[in-house]
């Protein structure tokens, strides 16, 4: 052969990957707008719209918006701001009225997003998810869809799959 194939390589943010899998394969399938944060090391999301990345919010950082003082969301949520507040890890952190707390910020995020990109559906994606009550989310958040992502740490990979068919 000469060397040359007819691969296609994608280049593409993590959180807009598992955004676009959650969004074809997951919590978000049945839906055409769909918004998905993830709540891990940092805070990420992206807007998904009819099954493909929306540009404009591909590297959007949704975890810099400012909710309190000069706080961002990340600093109040993130994995790495737990740690940083509490000195613990998200997952060691056992206090409710800590996670009462992350979950009213979220919510305050969420309604922010919703705001400014009208999805009909947030899923919320990450590892420190796993600690926040998602029924004290929705509830502080009101009047927001919000779902739980469905594929787990997969999510990207149902993704970059979704591009790959996205793309013929």
């Amino acid at each position: 052969t000469n060397g040359k194939t007819d691969n296609r390589v994608f280049e593409e943010n993590d959180a807009a990957l598992a955004g676009l899998g959650e969004a074809v394969y997951g919590a978000g399938k049945d839906y055409t707008s769909v918004a998905y944060l993830t709540v891990s090391t940092g805070v990420g999301g992206v807007k998904i719209d009819h099954q493909k990345i929306d540009q404009i919010t591909a590297d959007s950082e949704p975890g810099f918006q400012i909710i309190k003082d000069s706080q961002t969301l990340e600093d109040l949520i993130s994995g790495y701001g737990l740690q940083k507040q509490f000195g613990k890890k998200a997952e060691d952190l056992k206090d409710p009225a800590v996670w009462d707390e992350v979950a009213k910020n979220l919510a305050i995020g969420i309604k922010n997003i919703a705001s400014w990109w009208s999805p009909e559906v947030v899923v919320l994606g990450g590892g420190v998810m796993k600690s926040i009550d998602i029924e004290k989310v929705k509830k502080y958040a009101q009047e927001v869809n919000i779902r739980l992502a469905k594929l787990g740490d997969s999510s990207a990979l149902w993704g970059a799959l979704a591009c790959i068919n996205n793309s013929r």
